[in-house]
């Protein structure tokens, strides 16, 4: 079984490509599965609820241009961000949560994994995802995050054979997206994806241009 991994920041057209990408293999007689593994924390409804009484900002798209849009989105991830910062600030919550975290991005995984009876798994989204986005909850590069996790249950998680980046600028991302996400956030994002681009082992692909290409 091969796993050929997709990813990139918000709105590269990770989850088109992963689609037509299997589409493509079984209409040339590969038997392929698609598989979407973005972490959804188990307590993702208490998250939820936290966020919404910590951050009141409402966002009015129809009534607003892009720029006060923007404005909007920026604000409402600050007062998250500062939010979580001040709960990553306890040494004891990050020990806990890094704990959580990994266990429930692998338990997870294994009941994905489970599934997975065809020659090819195109992934939209695998660990790498998972690692950079808790690098920005914890404030440090994807590396740092993943050196603070060695050793523990990830190192079961197989390996991507193959491991594509879909690049674009934050700018094109939000555009195409338009979901509430906020520049600031896909900035950082962009950042922690940009880390990887330099890796032998990843194939960077222009996320720019048309889908078909």
């Amino acid at each position: 079984m091969k796993l050929i991994y997709i990813t990139g920041i918000d709105g590269c057209g990770k989850t088109t490509q992963s689609k037509m990408l299997t589409d493509y293999l079984i209409e040339h007689g590969t038997n392929a599965q698609y598989q979407w593994l973005r972490w959804s924390p188990s307590i993702g409804k208490l998250i939820s609820q936290i966020k919404k009484n910590n951050v009141k900002e409402k966002i009015e798209k129809l009534a607003a241009t892009d720029n006060c849009t923007q404005m909007i989105e920026n604000k409402t991830f600050v007062k998250w961000a500062d939010f979580k910062r001040r709960v990553f600030s306890s040494e004891v919550f990050r020990f806990v949560w890094s704990k959580y975290a990994t266990w429930d991005y692998y338990f997870a995984y294994k009941k994905s994994c489970s599934s997975w009876n065809s020659e090819v798994i195109v992934l939209d989204r695998y660990y790498f995802d998972f690692i950079v986005d808790q690098s920005l909850n914890y404030e440090e590069s994807p590396e740092k995050f993943e050196s603070r996790i060695e050793g523990g249950v990830l190192k079961n998680v197989k390996k991507p054979d193959v491991f594509i980046l879909i690049d674009i600028t934050p700018e094109m991302g939000w555009d195409r997206k338009r979901d509430g996400t906020s520049m600031t956030h896909l900035r950082k994002l962009h950042v922690s994806y940009n880390s990887i681009k330099s890796e032998k082992s990843v194939y960077v692909i222009d996320g720019s241009m048309s889908p078909e290409l």
